[in-house]
């Protein structure tokens, strides 16, 4: 997470000034009784989709979100999940429903299909933890960046494990 935090910090820092505002101006609306803070309330309410976990959500907001770990985010944790929102990147494992740091796989015919994706992280993927439907493809979050890439040389197949 601690990566998740310095991309969100460089995006922040890199944004023009109208960004920064609307930034800035997002967290103001979010702030509850006017003491500059985040709760976990503010968080589940407003940032999250239905279907997240509520478990993983407070696991999130806790462990990763809450820095100084005071129940509150102040502007600056505020960033990291205001980029993990902007940038649709509040995702969980649907495997062991943990919140996804780093490389994680996602079913590629999902993720074309249908606007919720299917991702699961290494150890999932590896153990075959998962639910899903038989015919599924997975692709690393990379490779499926990489896959999107226009140029036939730089096409990735799935693995076939």
């Amino acid at each position: 997470m601690k990566e998740i935090r310095e991309v969100a910090k460089a995006y922040y820092e890199n944004s023009t000034e109208q960004q920064k505002k609307e930034a800035q101006d997002a967290f103001q609306k979010m702030k509850s009784e006017n003491n500059n803070t985040i709760s976990l309330t503010d968080f589940l309410d407003i940032f999250l989709p239905d279907s997240f976990p509520k478990s993983v959500a407070c696991s999130l907001f806790e462990d990763q979100l809450d820095v100084n770990r005071d129940g509150i985010l102040d502007f600056n944790e505020f960033i990291t999940l205001f980029y993990l929102h902007q940038s649709k990147r509040l995702l969980y494992c649907h495997g062991c429903e943990k919140f996804l740091t780093g490389l994680y796989f996602t079913c590629v015919k999902c993720f074309d299909s249908t606007s919720n994706s299917y991702d699961i992280c290494s150890l999932c993927y590896q153990n075959k933890n998962l639910q899903h439907h038989t015919d599924a493809v997975f692709l690393d979050n990379y490779a499926l960046l990489r896959r999107k890439k226009p140029s036939s040389e730089t096409a990735v197949d799935p693995i076939q494990v």
